[in-house]
């Protein structure tokens, strides 16, 4: 069963990455996700640290044990901690980047896709979203910008890659706006 045990990690490391975008460090959602390992030969979550609700071995390591209980009473935890963190979610690129991340964590959960096939569109957006981050600035109201008559636009520090894009993004949003603003 290796498309099991290959979700369960590449889940895992997925979930350490949101956390990384979110400005989040595994320590402070929980220990269980600093201290969790995969055994691909086992197909379980292991820890060489003792964590709360783990069954220890005589070996050192630690299992993961899915009793109700040690799994609410950790989600109740986790809750608390990110009620408390204030997010910065007002890039759309780092949304897009996060949501699917999540998307694929879920994916894999379910078995419905394989991480080799999906893996080279999220390094794409990833790669994209750090272009994009570096040229675009979302403010709200944005649509001034086409009210004028002329805009210049610049591509002499961008690189290859966005000076075919920005045109197309520029010539999509500016379609979008007439067409919402001219309805007949």
């Amino acid at each position: 069963m290796e498309f099991n045990f290959v979700s369960n990690n590449n889940s895992l490391d997925l979930f350490k990455q949101v956390l990384k975008l979110l400005e989040l460090t595994n320590e402070e959602v929980s220990g269980w996700l600093e201290n969790s390992l995969y055994n691909n030969t086992n197909e379980c979550f292991y820890s060489k640290t003792s964590l709360e609700g783990w069954n220890g071995s005589s070996n050192g390591i630690y299992y993961w044990n899915p009793d109700e209980d040690v799994l609410r009473k950790e989600k109740e935890n986790v809750l608390l901690k990110l009620n408390v963190k204030d997010f910065d979610l007002n890039n759309p690129m780092k949304n897009l980047q996060i949501a699917s991340y999540l998307k694929m964590i879920y994916e894999l959960r379910q078995h419905t896709v394989q991480y080799d096939h999906i893996a080279p569109l999220l390094h794409r957006i990833e790669s994209r979203v750090n272009d994009f981050s570096k040229v675009f600035k979302t403010v709200p109201g944005d649509e001034e910008i086409f009210n004028s008559t002329v805009n210049v636009v610049s591509f002499k520090n961008v690189n290859q890659d966005m000076k075919m894009m920005i045109p197309m993004i520029i010539a999509k949003m500016t379609y979008e706006i007439n067409r919402k603003k001219n309805n007949d």
